[in-house]
């Protein structure tokens, strides 16, 4: 009976790595834009601050910052089985980000590897939006 209930217990712990682990990808600045390209309406989320956003961001991207408070409470209430692709600005908060997403349950999510900074380095587009007083 004891090694019965063990091996349920060790099936089900096995069983729950698996359905979380390896639901991110960091992917090259190529792959992320044909992708986003590819996607009828991506869902991306840049995870730097707002004046940061503010500065010049992705085509679509919204706006959740990694360092607020709120962050996880704000994520938390997407849909977990929609594919998401993450970017920061060099790809440190990316990466907590995305973790945090994949804890919550995040079942696909792709991250930019070397963040906005590659990005534009690899001479691809961003919006900058021009604020007149």
């Amino acid at each position: 009976m004891k090694k019965n209930l063990l091996l349920l217990s060790i099936s089900f712990i096995l069983i729950s790595y698996n359905t979380q682990a390896q639901t991110v990808k960091v992917i090259s600045t190529e792959v992320f834009s044909d992708s986003l390209q590819t996607q009828q309406k991506p869902l991306l989320l840049d995870v730097r601050t707002p004046e940061e956003f503010g500065e010049g961001h992705l085509k679509n991207a919204v706006n959740y910052d990694f360092k607020n408070a709120d962050f996880k409470s704000r994520i938390n209430v997407l849909d977990k089985n929609k594919t998401y692709y993450v970017y920061c600005r060099s790809g440190k908060r990316s990466s907590a980000a995305t973790e945090e997403m994949r804890t919550l349950g995040f079942k696909t999510i792709y991250e930019l590897d070397g963040g906005i900074l590659k990005w534009m380095e690899e001479g691809k587009k961003i919006v900058r939006v021009l604020i007149v007083n």
